[in-house]
């Protein structure tokens, strides 16, 4: 699937290998772009979303809920 975006123009692409909670995709997502414009790059910005995440909420600290994610692609 990802190679579709590729193929379709897109130079990134963040997406989940497995289906994820919506609310808890949701928090991370917002994190993530709230943490790329403080970081060089998205696997980085991505890292610390989850990390942050993690410390929000208990339920959130098991990895079903941003494990699933990755950056591909070319970040500026």
């Amino acid at each position: 699937m990802i190679w579709a975006l590729f193929q379709a123009g897109a130079t990134s692409v963040v997406a989940a290998a497995w289906n994820v909670d919506v609310r808890s995709a949701s928090v991370l997502l917002a994190r993530f772009y709230a943490e790329l414009g403080r970081h060089d790059s998205a696997p980085v910005a991505l890292r610390a979303a989850a990390l942050g995440m993690r410390d929000e909420r208990p339920i959130w600290q098991h990895p079903y809920h941003f494990a699933a994610f990755n950056a591909f692609g070319y970040w500026q």
